[in-house]
């Protein structure tokens, strides 16, 4: 499992991206926090899984003839706000980076039981903050932010969201939310089984450490429980889940409020597919292998058909929510 990666692991590994240098004003970052991809740094002859990312000592060397602030994508990884690492994800941020022609943050949020709530939301607020106050480093328009995250990173973003709509110096133009984990108050047992998904006890186990039992109804720990004054505002949405998925039932609850709360918000749903595909199709290291989550045959046709048609859903949303 790859919890507690260091970046030497991560090159070992076959990473090869360069992480931002945040500075010491970042109180709650730590180093190799945030590993950033651009479409003009990704080589043609490369397929999915390489890419050269830039890092904020190296960008100032743009060229002269800069275009338009472009739109910029926030992604979190999924793992229960316990496991995983952002590098698990670096396949589904070099496609989405080169199908939406946009740069990619991929962050490396705190961890549970360490950092419990709300320290890793406090840290990717501080990370907005500083791509907003630098955004010119990477000729992005700190107004056209958009965040995606997987299970628990989408409550993440979900709940980043919410907080936003707090900001002035960034705007979040649209989250992207797949199979999202988004209702921590309810025990895995009263959930919707929804199919075969078997990462309930291990999610919930570290959904302990996240928050105390008396605070998981807040909105910015379980989502599904915001009121629609809390929703008022909120950015358009993109909510992608998986047929046979225990967490479905709250994600079509949650488009369901968004929507009554005159929130553009949309669900897709993945026929045949179960939690975790994504990361299934992403890296044959991932979390959702090491625990033994999704569909019999994993690796199949079907999952890689349904992860593409997934990322690809995302790249359009994000193309179709940017303000020219």
């Amino acid at each position: 499992m790859l919890r507690g990666l260091t970046r030497a692991e991560a090159l070992r590994q076959g990473s090869l991206s360069e992480s931002l240098e945040l500075p010491p004003s970042c109180k709650t970052c730590l180093p190799n926090d945030v590993y950033i991809y651009r479409p003009e740094l990704l080589s043609e002859d490369k397929k999915d899984q390489t890419a050269e990312v830039s890092s904020a000592s190296s960008a100032s060397s743009a060229s002269s003839a800069t275009p338009a602030p472009r739109p910029a994508l926030f992604t979190f990884h999924g793992g229960g706000f316990a496991l995983g690492h952002a590098l698990l994800i670096e396949r589904v941020c070099i496609y989405i980076c080169r199908k939406a022609g946009i740069p990619v943050f991929n962050i490396e949020y705190l961890k549970t039981p360490e950092h419990p709530y709300p320290e890793a939301l406090n840290q990717i607020d501080e990370i907005l903050q500083y791509v907003a106050e630098n955004a010119g480093t990477w000729n992005i328009d700190p107004h056209q932010f958009f965040l995606m995250g997987l299970s628990a990173g989408a409550n993440l973003a979900a709940a980043c969201a919410l907080r936003a709509r707090e900001q002035s110096n960034y705007t979040i133009r649209g989250q992207i939310l797949h199979y999202p984990y988004l209702d921590v108050a309810t025990p895995f047992a009263d959930k919707d089984p929804g199919g075969h998904v078997e990462v309930d006890e291990i999610t919930e186990f570290y959904s302990e450490f996240y928050a105390p039992a008396s605070m998981r109804c807040l909105s910015y720990i379980s989502p599904v429980y915001a009121t629609e004054a809390e929703l008022a505002g909120i950015a358009p949405t993109l909510c992608v889940t998986a047929e046979y998925d225990i967490l479905r039932a709250e994600a079509t609850l949650y488009v369901k409020k968004l929507q009554s709360a005159g929130i553009e918000a949309e669900e897709l749903v993945m026929a045949g597919m179960s939690h975790a595909y994504i990361e299934q199709w992403a890296s044959s290291g991932s979390y959702a292998n090491d625990i033994g989550v999704g569909l019999p045959g994993s690796g199949s046709i079907g999952v890689w058909i349904a992860a593409i048609e997934a990322l690809d859903a995302s790249a359009r949303f994000i193309n179709a929510h940017t303000k020219c």
